[in-house]
């Protein structure tokens, strides 16, 4: 397993969070990739870049 980004809180009220990514290839980070978060695989439903990171939305957290 390797450590691709790192949750640093959450981003409004629909589920999303923001993300500071560990690495320099994007794709990681593109809907319909796969992350594992303390222990479960989530998809990547949506991201997009913000000043100090990234914010995502992964499926199964509202």
């Amino acid at each position: 397993m390797i450590r691709v980004g790192q949750v640093t809180g959450a981003f409004g009220v629909q589920g999303a969070v923001k993300v500071l990514p560990l690495t320099d290839f994007d794709d990681r980070f593109r809907p319909g990739s796969a992350l594992i978060v303390e222990g479960v695989t989530r998809h990547v439903e949506w991201s997009r870049e913000q000043s100090n990171g990234l914010v995502v939305k992964l499926t199964g957290l509202d």
